[in-house]
């Protein structure tokens, strides 16, 4: 009865080449198919992953992250405040008045929120300008205010007290008369 046992791989019994390679294209087959099957896989993977972030950029952004993108990179409004403030200096400039009133205009021109015309034109600032105006009235007509003399053209009358040995003026003047009596004395 051993004899009359079969192999169930054979159809007679006996094993045959061709059954074998028909047995390996089958298993090459299968192992194609799995291979397929997991390419298939990754690249379904890889399509969903793609999709997704094609939909994360089509929807529409928060309005704080466009916020932060439409931000231009320079400041527009640092820029116009800074040409505002050269104006404002060349104005103040342009002005026929002294240091200390072009400070009360601009401070008083921030202070108030105004233009440094319309700050000029104030009653303060006015005020201002006429007390500045009669102060320095009263320092050029009172007596001792640096013992200023006329410059002396004609040395004939001229004494030596007429000259301000102080001032680098009275200095030259001097020079001159010491001249004018060299020459008229020889």
């Amino acid at each position: 009865m051993s004899e009359n046992i079969e192999n169930p791989d054979s159809e007679n019994g006996t094993d045959t080449p061709e059954s074998e390679e028909t047995l390996e294209f089958e298993l090459q087959e299968e192992q194609d198919i799995e291979a397929l099957k997991e390419k298939n896989r990754q690249l379904f993977a890889r399509a969903k992953k793609a999709e997704t972030e094609n939909k994360k950029l089509k929807e529409p952004k928060p309005e704080s992250e466009k916020k932060k993108e439409e931000k231009p990179i320079v400041n527009e409004d640092a820029i116009f405040k800074k040409i505002d403030e050269r104006f404002e200096r060349r104005e103040l400039d342009s002005l026929n008045l002294s240091d200390e009133i072009k400070k009360e205009i601009s401070s008083y021109a921030k202070l108030n929120n105004v233009s440094i015309n319309n700050a000029a034109f104030s009653e303060y600032i006015q005020f201002k300008i006429e007390k500045e105006k009669k102060k320095a009235e009263i320092e050029e007509a009172s007596l001792g205010k640096g013992n200023k003399k006329a410059i002396i053209k004609n040395y004939e009358e001229a004494k030596l007290s007429d000259f301000n040995h102080k001032t680098s003026e009275g200095q030259e003047e001097f020079k001159k008369y010491e001249e004018h009596l060299r020459q008229k004395l020889g």
